[in-house]
């Protein structure tokens, strides 16, 4: 198991930013994450995993959901919404680069499995107020939103 956070912030620029790493082994943009310790809340694993890989200190918010990979490194990974409390990012010895990204303009070399992970953070960050207001968002985002709240109104608030 490998959980990861999605740890969402507001940009310079009025744009929603996503904390990614670049991966030593494989190479690439990943958002955080690792494996728990045993007995530990997957949510405290998450804030420990962001923390360690990018120096970044966070907040899970809520599982969003959980995918089954495979391939390269196939595992079950729960994936979760975290809001930024602090830090500024810097790289380790498992990440030779953190920083954060607009939502809409990931970098070339992302992980393409996870575009459907940041977007359900995103959309399961949303307010009322915020949805109401979807005619007056890019059409990306529209898009976005409409496929995360599809997806989370399939379970309930206790998954």
């Amino acid at each position: 198991m490998v959980v990861q956070g999605v740890a969402l912030r507001s940009g310079a620029h009025d744009g929603l930013e996503v904390l990614l790493v670049h991966r030593v082994s494989p190479r690439g943009w990943e958002i955080p994450g690792g494996k728990p310790n045993d007995g530990e809340p997957l949510g405290r694993a998450v804030e420990r995993e962001v923390f360690e890989e990018s120096a970044m200190t966070v907040t899970a918010v809520r599982h969003v959901a959980t995918f089954r990979r495979t391939g390269f490194r196939p595992h079950v990974s729960p994936v979760f919404r975290c809001v930024v409390d602090g830090g500024v990012p810097r790289p380790n010895d498992e990440a030779v680069d953190a920083r954060f990204f607009a939502v809409d303009r990931l970098p070339w070399g992302t992980f393409p499995w996870l575009r459907e992970a940041i977007d359900l953070a995103v959309a399961d960050g949303l307010t009322d107020e915020m949805i109401s207001q979807l005619g007056n968002l890019d059409p990306w985002f529209t898009d976005t939103v409409t496929v995360g709240l599809r997806y989370r109104s399939c379970f309930t608030a206790s998954d």
